[in-house]
């Protein structure tokens, strides 16, 4: 097992380095902030704070409630948050919402019960918003704090950590425009995602911006899976639509549009070029490679340690900066 001397070692600083990080007793330089971090994240050290927990009557587990594990980017954020937050002396247990607004009610009305110290929420649906505005002041008040991952409560008084989707698909849909790539259809779902809206709303700004108008019939309503978006622009093919591109709500999406496009006979991205979103591992293996948002699941990671790292008032919003990716498909 490892020990703060070896995470120094591994990290190339000294053993009270380690402790000012950990601790976050004093200011430290970011890079070796970082360094200190990864080192101990590599090594899977976990300081030795269970008795401190059980003096204050606080639990070291921090629920990790997700709409759906099987999309990649909340896979990601799941893969980088359990070590991350382990440098802190947390650990995460799963909490599979599946979608439902009562699942994470219920999960919220009984944190306390549960013994968590902290539930981390990444879940793009929408729900009552009087409700879960309710639920988490109710246990601020117990000491039990509550975290949004890649979705905007901020606005119910709930920390917020997420990447700035309106201006990362503006930009995206800006490119494609100025490119000559018009008509652009938007494929993604909104109707019951808060996040989802945000990059729909990119969309809009970035075509309200060039002088274009708004098609509702190249907005398609989907669910973010490979059969969905196969299944969005089969229908639109056979509609007559007619598009230059087609810019995703994910890169799951993405893979099923270029694949509809493909068995149509249409050449991407010669005759629609076609944008993902959140870079998923194998998105540069496809072919055409794909066009695509950046995501941080790591920043994402350490956002959220620095927020249950903290004491006293937590920033309400944190964004984090998607990049985009231009590769072949677009």
């Amino acid at each position: 097992m490892a020990n703060v001397g070896d995470v120094a070692r591994r990290a190339g600083v000294s053993i009270a380095t380690v402790s000012r990080v950990l601790n976050g007793t004093a200011v430290v330089a970011e890079d070796t902030r970082e360094r200190v971090l990864k080192a101990a994240a590599d090594l899977y050290y976990t300081p030795n704070r269970a008795a401190r927990n059980l003096r204050a009557g606080r639990s070291n587990t921090v629920a990790f409630a997700v709409s759906d594990i099987e999309q990649s980017e909340v896979a990601a954020i799941a893969k980088y948050l359990q070590p991350t937050l382990q440098t802190i002396g947390l650990d995460c247990i799963l909490y599979s919402l599946a979608h439902s607004g009562d699942r994470l009610m219920r999960l919220l009305r009984e944190a306390e019960q549960f013994g968590v110290s902290a539930v981390v929420i990444v879940s793009p649906d929408l729900a009552d918003e009087g409700e879960l505005a309710g639920h988490a002041a109710r246990l601020a008040g117990l000491g039990i704090r509550v975290i949004a991952v890649n979705n905007d409560r901020s606005h119910l008084g709930i920390a917020s950590v997420l990447h700035d989707d309106v201006a990362a698909t503006a930009l995206s849909v800006g490119h494609l425009i100025a490119n000559g790539r018009v008509p652009v259809a938007y494929l993604g779902r909104h109707a019951g995602s808060r996040a989802g809206q945000a990059r729909r709303q990119g969309y809009v700004t970035a075509l309200q911006a060039a002088g274009l108008p708004v098609d509702p019939d190249l907005t398609w309503d989907f669910a973010y899976r490979s059969a969905a978006g196969y299944e969005a622009v089969d229908r639109a093919l056979a509609r007559g639509l007619a598009f230059a591109a087609i810019q995703c709500g994910s890169d799951e999406l993405a893979m099923g549009a270029i694949a509809a496009l493909q068995d149509h006979r249409i050449r991407v991205p010669e005759d629609v070029a076609v944008v993902g979103f959140s870079n998923s591992p194998w998105a540069m293996y496809l072919r055409p490679a794909l066009t695509t948002l950046s995501s941080s699941p790591q920043h994402l990671a350490l956002a959220v340690r620095d927020l249950l790292s903290g004491q006293g008032e937590m920033p309400l919003r944190t964004l984090i900066r998607r990049d985009f990716l231009r590769r072949s498909s677009a």
